[in-house]
């Protein structure tokens, strides 16, 4: 008599299970790192986003014939803030640029993952990943103009955004 009985053998379940185990152990170290490299790319994109508005912000002191000043003169401009509101906010400049980061993010629309850090290695102040555990070691850094022909520096550190 024949059976017709039709499904897996033990050793047909074995070698799958075996396979999808090795899959997995492959890929899931490899999921895992997606959330800081995202971070990373974020503080990236946000550097991108200082210079740009403080590149924008210092064309528009230029036709306001200020980037000569330093802070120490207390020059400052009205710029649209950065929440697309059309609203303007003063901006504290140094040589025609943000005066530092704090000033920097009010032309920004940052997002709640991104504020203005403190890190003693940046005095002018720093922009941070605030969903990383070491906020020092995912941050831009802010370096101000050292005069009006020099632009600001933007030091980006994203050596662990895990």
């Amino acid at each position: 008599m024949k059976s017709n009985e039709a499904g897996f053998t033990l050793t047909e379940l074995v070698v799958t299970i075996t396979i999808v185990g090795i899959l997995a152990a492959v890929a899931v170290p490899r999921l895992v790192s997606l959330g800081a490299d995202a971070r990373g790319g974020v503080i990236k994109s946000t550097a991108g986003a200082m210079k740009q508005a403080n590149d924008s912000i210092f064309a528009k002191a230029s036709i306001a014939n200020i980037v000569a000043l330093s802070s120490g003169a207390s020059p400052s401009i009205n710029y649209p803030k950065g929440d697309g509101t059309g609203t303007t906010v003063p901006i504290a400049l140094h040589y025609g640029f943000a005066k530092d980061a704090t000033e920097l993010a009010k032309a920004l629309n940052l997002t709640p993952d991104v504020a203005v850090g403190t890190d003693s290695t940046y005095p002018d102040g720093v922009i941070q990943h605030t969903k990383a555990q070491d906020k020092a070691k995912c941050e831009v850094g802010y370096t101000k103009a050292a005069d009006s022909t020099t632009a600001p520096v933007y030091t980006v550190v994203v050596s662990d955004c895990s």
